[in-house]
């Protein structure tokens, strides 16, 4: 049965649809409203069937590379060659990449249109599709260029998570597990206990897991929608994760499992973690399939690192785990970060 929950932001209300199905995405089309479905080339192969044949659909190529000011651009000549003017409704189905590009074509296209989104992947439903946050890549680092603008609803079936691959599972749920470190500890707890049913998507232990990451995610965008003060604390494990992903390219996920463990070692090297909490943390991302340590040279992700939108002047601003349940934004000194790098996170 679909669950309704309501996002209330300042100047906008985005529903959620939780266990919905994607065959009722024409129900929640505004009446008169002019639907185009901006997808990726493998999604629309999967799932072009269960969607109305009639929509206009714009395909991209999967992946990073369509987090772009390009192909935003391509995508505003499409609107335009279709006519689409203030009553166009954009469908975002997809995962994190489509996300961005659909939320930031809608926020900035006749500066501003409605927008809908249908997340096909772990990550999209349990956090990118939610919140209104876009961004597109800008010669090669991360989330450069972006906006803060809600869609009118998110609709989410878990059904279409069973065509996803181990590595887009796996990344999913590192940021299940990065909201669980901020949040719960009993569901950290249960995320390393029983990591093999999580990693299988077993519905009695991922759908109610999604619901409450939707949910805790919620409460932080309606506490500071901007991202202002405490919605920060959602970037846990980007900021070297978005380093080490502009480096490697690695998949997101995958990228922010290291960087959680980094911060965890940085919490501890400045004390002010407790001891022992970067192991913990490293050791339940091990049974969930994901990466701990880059094989990049730590100084070349450093210098990507300088390149982060959380820099300003000489310091950055770190999401440091306290412990588990807990958390804080460290401002800390690049000179102390260097030091940090080339003297510790290396050895």
């Amino acid at each position: 049965m679909t669950q309704t929950l309501t996002l209330q932001g300042h100047s906008s209300t985005t529903e959620v649809y939780l266990q919905g199905k994607l065959e009722e995405v024409g129900k929640l089309m505004p009446q008169g409203a002019q639907p185009i479905v901006i997808t990726d080339r493998d999604v629309w192969a999967q799932f072009k069937d269960r969607m109305p044949a009639d929509w206009p659909v714009y395909q991209v190529v999967p992946g990073e590379v369509s987090k772009s000011l390009r192909t935003a651009s391509n995508l505003y000549r499409y609107l335009q060659e279709q006519r689409a003017d203030r009553g166009v409704f954009l469908v975002g189905l997809g995962g994190g990449v489509v996300s961005d590009l659909t939320g930031f074509v809608a926020a900035t296209y006749l500066r501003g249109v409605r927008f809908g989104l249908v997340p096909t992947t772990l990550l999209a439903q349990a956090d990118a599709a939610i919140g209104g946050k876009s961004a597109l890549n800008l010669y090669g680092f991360k989330n450069v260029v972006g906006a803060i603008y809600q869609p009118r609803w998110v609709l989410e079936d878990h059904s279409l998570l069973g065509t996803l691959s181990e590595a887009q599972v796996e990344s999913g749920l590192a940021e299940i597990v990065k909201l669980a470190i901020l949040e719960d500890p009993e569901l950290y707890a249960r995320l390393g206990e029983h990591a093999d049913d999580y990693r299988l998507l077993t519905p009695s232990y991922i759908e109610p897991t999604i619901a409450w990451a939707v949910r805790t995610k919620m409460g932080y965008i309606e506490a500071d929608e901007q991202d202002y003060d405490v919605r920060r604390r959602l970037n846990l494990g980007h900021t070297w994760g978005h380093a080490v992903e502009a480096v490697t390219g690695l998949p997101h996920g995958h990228a922010v499992a290291i960087g959680l463990v980094f911060a965890a070692e940085l919490g501890e090297w400045l004390q002010l973690s407790q001891s022992g909490l970067a192991e913990n943390i490293a050791a339940t991302l091990v049974r969930l399939g994901l990466p701990t340590r880059s094989k990049a040279l730590p100084w070349v992700l450093f210098e990507a690192l300088q390149r982060d939108k959380k820099r300003q002047g000489d310091a950055i601003g770190f999401i440091v785990p306290l412990r588990i349940g807990e958390a804080k934004e460290q401002r800390v000194d690049l000179a102390k970060l260097k030091e940090f790098v080339q003297h510790v996170y290396a050895s």
